[in-house]
């Protein structure tokens, strides 16, 4: 497997929520977070290119909350 991230990752294994294009809240672990985006797990299907908002629920990394729109990149199945 190459590897596609050019920025280093922080690895965190945090939760975190995801507001899908339709407004369902779906819950994801959150695996890791670099400068350029962030690696999820979800037992749901995304689409490649879908517009997302994350909700990230890391209390050692962020004081409330953090809120981010991202753009699915890539999708394992």
């Amino acid at each position: 497997m190459s590897y596609r991230r050019l920025c280093s990752r922080f690895i965190c294994n945090d939760s975190a929520s995801l507001l899908t294009p339709g407004n369902q809240e779906r819950c994801l672990l959150l695996k890791d977070l670099s400068n350029r985006g962030a690696g999820v797990f979800g037992n749901f299907p995304l689409n490649v290119d879908n517009i997302v908002k994350i909700n990230i629920h890391s209390p050692f990394l962020f004081d409330k909350i953090s809120s981010k729109q991202a753009r699915v990149v890539g999708v394992e199945k």
